[in-house]
């Protein structure tokens, strides 16, 4: 039962933060690239230094922030800082950048929406970045291991830490519980891999 428990906890972490990461990445890639707001290449480098900093620097001001909203022992304390991770707009973003505009361009002129075309022209457009995106933000905070020992209690430890516990007592439950922990990300890069490694020669990460 607890082996259970700890897997929910798992989906339950993974997929808010995948659809956060998806829902928020998307706009404001396009806000970054297809605005004329005066400072957004400047906001956009604070981005980029931000996601390039270490899990561990990061993880003291988070756990200040939500020790002040009241959120340490709540999921939301390890879902919101992942969600709005800057990762997934600069894959976005990069990916906007090698499209061809005519589309956007012909929508703006028939009045569509910022909105309207984000969800209706650019998302499907995104389809192996979005991928991509999807895959990497569903696999890193698959392995979560140091965010779920700081911000929940040992109840809400999802299986990541749980296994630790198994490894010195029950090899036999440890093994078949590696085999299902393995499953959701193998199957989802057998799905998605192609839209996933042309969504990443595109964007240009390596």
């Amino acid at each position: 039962m607890r082996l259970l428990v700890s897997y929910f906890v798992y989906v339950t972490l993974a997929v808010p933060i995948v659809l956060g990461q998806v829902l928020i990445s998307a706009p404001a890639a396009y806000a970054f690239e297809m605005s004329r707001l005066r400072h957004k290449e400047k906001l956009y480098f604070i981005y980029i230094v931000i996601m390039l900093l270490p899990l561990q620097v990061t993880l003291v001001p988070n756990f200040i922030v939500a020790d002040w909203l009241g959120l340490l022992g709540n999921r939301a304390s390890v879902i919101l800082p992942a969600a709005l991770n800057p990762f997934g707009v600069f894959i976005m973003r990069q990916y906007l950048r090698g499209l061809q505009n005519d589309y956007i361009e012909a929508a703006q002129l028939d009045g569509a929406s910022h909105l309207r075309i984000v969800f209706n022209i650019v998302m499907p457009m995104f389809k192996p970045a979005l991928a991509a995106l999807v895959i990497l933000t569903f696999v890193s905070n698959w392995n979560i291991v140091e965010q779920a020992i700081i911000f929940l209690t040992e109840t809400q430890a999802p299986l990541s830490v749980y296994l630790a516990t198994l490894a010195s007592h029950n090899l036999d439950l440890i093994y078949a519980a590696s085999f299902f922990y393995l499953l959701p990300p193998l199957l989802l890069f057998i799905y998605w891999k192609e839209h996933m490694v042309e969504g990443i020669a595109l964007t240009g990460i390596r």
